[in-house]
């Protein structure tokens, strides 16, 4: 498996000519970035929504995840906190 970044802090994951993930981390306003991935999975759409959404669970998959978890609230829909890690 190879990472390979480019200049506007893209970075693809792949294993021989087949691109598994691509990242792209966007530094906004003072210490905050937009990230988002993009990747081909062959699952069920119901399956990897079921995966996706099982946030007490995400960080035993998720690379630089260290902590997720829902949290209650009063107000529809959902709440969720994240703690990630970066090396530098």
């Amino acid at each position: 498996m190879n990472s390979h970044n480019d200049v506007n802090g893209s970075i693809a994951v792949t294993e021989a000519d087949t691109q598994l993930v691509t990242v792209k981390a966007e530094p906004l306003e003072g210490r905050t970035r937009k990230i988002s991935a993009s990747i081909l999975i062959e699952q069920s759409i119901d399956r990897v929504w079921q995966i996706i959404t099982d946030y007490d669970h995400l960080a035993d998959f998720i690379p630089n995840l260290a902590k997720s978890r829902r949290i209650s609230h009063s107000a529809a829909g959902i709440r969720i906190e994240q703690i990630g890690a970066q090396n530098f």
